[in-house]
């Protein structure tokens, strides 16, 4: 019987989902440092032009090592072919990342790709012969049971999980879970704006008077270099055939109070402000979900020449995406870990200048001084 253990110099591959992502692309390149030789590194992608995208990322060296294969999580029967093309090895690892992470959006519009998705994979990844081992990358925000989910994500992430937990072969199952991932701890870079960039975007661009919420709900947020090299040892680990048990990337105790995240963004906006000639900002005012509600209704009614309709449906766009966040800062407990998270406030920051660099010419044309308003709710 061959052994499960794939000791340097033997013949294995891993097959990683999702590396145009945050999660995948960090893994990439993390296992880039340091996969031992004779292992092969395969991606899956969409289409020829997200692999050249994706190789853009990349230097020209290591960019050679990843082998791609093109195939569509959502169409499992060609998926079965394409992987199936691939040279037999004594032992696969799949990594699957890829995952629609829009908050937004319901289970149903989710499952397709989530759900899905995961059993089309684990199924492509059954079919050849010899060892395989799954790791399943999920979010510390949701669990498989006993969990109160917030939206469709966190439902779908939860959904697949139970699945790949009673898939009928077994997997050898991993799940690898992390929280709000943002920039890396060194210059705040990072690849794709998902979970928290939208929130900077808001108050970066737009003239909001207020913001509704509690000030001492505890926002978890981890760098995305912290992630990608604690997973891509997870991966390795699974490789030399280690029981090392799922993992959960979190700030735990680390963690920000959501006032300081509005604080660290403001005080990065300003700096811009005062970077370009513009007004710095007042500081914004925390206005309980409490009174909410009234305050809605009064705005429709009121309609203050401060606050255009324009930019208040874009506040409750965005207040309906965040509020189960506000609401509850419900998050699993770092688990397994082998570094200590940085201090996050000093990586938001990065992060958020970063986010401004990026889009100092959005932000420049959209930039105001927050006018008025605010006081009347002070």
């Amino acid at each position: 019987m061959m052994s499960a253990t794939v000791q340097t110099g033997s013949h294995a591959r891993i097959v990683v989902t999702g590396a145009s992502g945050v999660v995948g692309g960090g893994l990439v390149r993390a296992l880039l440092l340091s996969l031992p030789a004779g292992i092969d590194l395969c991606c899956l992608f969409r289409s020829q032009a997200s692999f050249q995208t994706f190789c853009k990322t990349l230097d020209s060296k290591d960019a050679l090592r990843v082998q791609p294969v093109f195939g569509d999580l959502t169409r499992a029967d060609t998926l079965k072919n394409v992987l199936g093309q691939l040279a037999p090895t004594s032992l696969t690892i799949g990594v699957h990342c890829a995952a629609d992470v829009s908050w937004e959006k319901s289970f149903g519009a989710l499952k397709d790709l989530n759900v899905a998705g995961s059993r089309a994979f684990a199924e492509a990844l059954v079919q050849h012969p010899g060892t395989t081992r799954m790791i399943y990358v999920s979010s510390a925000y949701t669990a498989p049971d006993n969990w109160d989910y917030r939206n469709g994500y966190e439902e779908s992430k939860a959904a697949a999980h139970r699945m790949l937990r009673d898939f009928p072969t077994d997997l050898q199952l991993s799940v690898f879970s992390c929280s709000l991932v943002i920039g890396d701890s060194d210059g705040g870079a990072i690849n794709r704006f998902h979970g928290i960039y939208p929130l900077v975007k808001t108050l970066a661009t737009g003239n909001l008077p207020f913001v509704v919420g509690n000030p001492d709900r505890i926002v978890d947020l981890v760098p995305v270099d912290v992630v990608s090299r604690e997973l891509s040892r997870h991966v390795l680990a699974r490789l030399e055939g280690q029981n090392t048990g799922d993992m959960v990337v979190a700030a735990g105790h680390g963690g920000l109070p959501l006032g300081q995240v509005f604080v660290c963004i403001e005080d990065c906006v300003n700096a811009f402000c005062r970077r370009y000639g513009h007004a710095e900002r007042s500081p914004m005012t925390f206005v309980p979900f409490r009174r909410w509600e009234f305050l809605r209704r009064s705005l429709k009614t009121w309609q203050p020449e401060e606050l255009s309709i324009q930019e208040f449906r874009l506040f409750e766009r965005v207040l309906s995406i965040y509020k189960p966040y506000i609401d509850s800062d419900r998050v699993l407990a770092p688990l397994n870990m082998q570094e200590d998270v940085p201090e996050m406030y000093d990586v938001l920051k990065k992060s958020v200048n970063y986010w401004l660099d990026i889009h100092t010419e959005l932000t420049l044309k959209r930039l105001t001084p927050r006018r008025g308003l605010a006081s009347e709710f002070s």
